[in-house]
């Protein structure tokens, strides 16, 4: 039996398969090949400054963005093929990285700064001079931004922030630290204030980068904020809106990682068929086995309707202003195929891709955080749950 799988999209699934989007792939896909191939599995933390302006020389970085902000303004559209692509590279960190370059913190400068704050942080960003975290997460809250207890409270001179920030990626190589935080004064939900912080502001602590299980190239690291007055013109949006913003933030940019978690999952498909057309048990080769064959075809049928979900998601983000539900779906989906498919890669690679070298086991730690980041499985569930179309369909109250 023959089995047949293919690297990336064909043009004929692309995604909204029209000639400029195809061209547009290939651009992606040969500038990636150029600047980020040759440092995909590197074991010490990319320059990710670097890395953004040779895409922006190349005119891959701030795709989504407009012409005034410093972008390319090729649309959203445009952005699911770039985030595709690094799903595709096979690199959890790199992909990890640039998804919170490109959309986390920068389409919120992009939607609710003023144009002087284009000018300081969003047209910087897209040309990799400055690099920014997203330090939202907390030791005791995560995800969970209602619960945040760092503070911050206004005065003449500004805002004086208080409080922790944990298992922050890009903190140790941040220009600025974009940070959440909430006004003791105001009351929930319209209680929260987001500032750009200076990393080498007077009272920000960052430590030493963290052991991680997985994304190790991430720079990843604890932020402490101990009285740091930040001028009120680094603030980002109205005081106030600082939680309503976040959650939509959050809620876009898991349609993003839906997308690019898909496509790495097929990236270890792909590995998994790669090694067992190599590899010989009982004097015959383990494609030909039909028990394996069965699984691969069940994880690439997984595959394609958790991509399918992710397009629908994106496809209603541009057209429409209600994806909620869908957002959460395609991250459900979309982390536990990836989580599924790195778990039978390291199975199937055996006790030699037991250690920390193989690329097979930097899958399997690499994958297991999009159930966790930017919102857990569980957090995802809850949400479809308390959907009114869930409601409809179940009759609950």
């Amino acid at each position: 039996m023959s089995t047949q799988f293919h690297t990336g999209l064909t043009s004929e699934s692309s995604f909204w398969n029209n000639q400029e989007h195809q061209e547009l792939r290939q651009r992606i896909r040969s500038g990636f090949k150029e600047i980020l191939q040759p440092i995909v599995g590197q074991k010490q933390d990319f320059r990710a400054h670097d890395i953004v302006a040779q895409l922006y020389k190349q005119s891959l970085s701030g795709l989504r963005f407009s012409k005034e902000q410093g972008g390319l303004e090729k649309g959203l559209s445009a952005q699911a093929l770039f985030a595709e692509e690094l799903g595709y590279l096979g690199d959890g960190s790199l992909g990890m990285a640039l998804t919170i370059h490109y959309d986390m913190v920068a389409p919120v400068i992009a939607e609710h700064g003023t144009p002087n704050q284009w000018e300081q942080f969003l047209k910087p960003c897209i040309r990799g001079e400055l690099l920014f975290s997203h330090a939202v997460s907390e030791p005791g809250a995560g995800s969970d931004v209602a619960n945040l207890q760092t503070t911050a409270v206004q005065n003449d001179r500004g805002w004086v922030l208080n409080g922790k920030k944990a298992m922050i990626s890009l903190a140790t190589a941040a220009d600025y630290h974009f940070v959440l935080a909430k006004i003791p004064s105001l009351k929930t939900p319209f209680n929260m204030v987001i500032l750009m912080v200076p990393t080498n502001a007077p009272g920000v602590s960052v430590s030493e980068p963290l052991a991680t299980l997985g994304n190790q190239q991430c720079a990843t690291a604890d932020i402490e904020l101990d009285n740091v007055l930040v001028e009120d013109s680094l603030r980002i949006g109205h005081v106030g809106m600082g939680f309503i913003i976040q959650l939509r933030q959050f809620v876009q940019e898991r349609i993003i990682s839906s997308i690019r978690a898909n496509a790495y999952a097929h990236w270890g498909i792909e590995q998994m068929v790669s090694f067992a057309r190599s590899r010989r048990v009982s004097g015959s080769l383990l494609i030909q086995q039909s028990s394996l064959q069965f699984k691969l075809a069940e994880l690439e049928a997984q595959w394609a309707m958790s991509r399918a979900m992710a397009y629908d998601a994106m496809a209603r983000w541009i057209q429409t202003s209600s994806y909620d539900t869908q957002s959460a779906s395609s991250k459900l989906l979309s982390s536990t195929l990836v989580r599924e498919v790195s778990q039978a890669a390291l199975h199937l690679g055996g006790v030699a891709h037991y250690r920390k070298d193989s690329p097979l086991a930097t899958f399997y730690c690499d994958a297991r955080l999009f159930s966790i980041s930017t919102g857990s499985d569980e957090m995802m569930l809850k949400s479809i749950a308390a959907s009114e179309k869930f409601h409809q369909s179940t009759g609950v109250q």
